[in-house]
């Protein structure tokens, strides 16, 4: 084969090499591009749930149809048996052991009192209660001295349930002979103090 021909079978190569590579970069950039992975659908955003609309600071629950302008509240003190209404603008209840209660509360509880208390001007006066047999009686009303006439007259009330021994026990106390010399032993209110505690003991 001469040089020549060889330099035609080589060119010849070439081209067909050529035309195969071209070819297949062909093919490789015609290929798809391999699929990027699926996106995740996010979840729909969900808004926060509305706040609550605060009530009015007058609608406390308390207030009842009382003919009374809203926002009224009314308390109950039992300690003090009493009862307090505050209109919207007056001043708080400070009372110890207040306690805010309904309006129909209130005003069965204002009744109730009016019930327990109406006689309370002039309470009822306690049944006198007859003196018993062995109770001392009152010498005298305070302030008012007793005489010694009024010791004679225990000196004979002596003698008339215990006879002379009783008398002799008060004149043996003061050291007296006869009833005339009690006077002067002692006040008249002790002597006829120790004469009852004689008749009654």
């Amino acid at each position: 084969m001469s040089l020549e021909q060889a330099l035609i079978d080589a060119t010849a190569a070439i081209k067909t090499l050529t035309t195969v590579l071209v070819t297949a970069g062909g093919i490789a950039a015609a290929a798809p591009a391999p699929a990027a992975p699926p996106k995740v659908a996010k979840p729909p955003k969900v808004d926060a749930a509305p706040a609550p609309v605060p009530a009015p600071a007058h609608n406390h629950g308390y207030t009842a149809n009382v003919g009374d302008p809203d926002g009224t509240r009314y308390f109950i003190i039992a300690a003090h048996n009493t009862v307090y209404k505050q209109a919207p603008g007056d001043a708080d209840c400070t009372l110890a052991g207040a306690e805010i209660v309904s309006g129909a509360a209130y005003l069965a509880y204002q009744a109730e009192l009016a019930k327990k208390f109406h006689t309370a001007a002039a309470p009822q006066q306690p049944a006198p209660t007859a003196p018993t047999a062995t109770a001392p009686q009152a010498v005298a009303s305070a302030g008012v001295t007793a005489t010694f006439e009024q010791v004679v007259a225990k000196m004979r009330q002596l003698h008339a349930k215990l006879q002379n021994p009783g008398i002799q026990q008060v004149l043996t106390k003061y050291g007296v002979t006869g009833v005339p010399a009690l006077n002067g032993k002692a006040s008249n209110e002790t002597l006829i103090a120790d004469i009852e505690a004689i008749l009654n003991a």
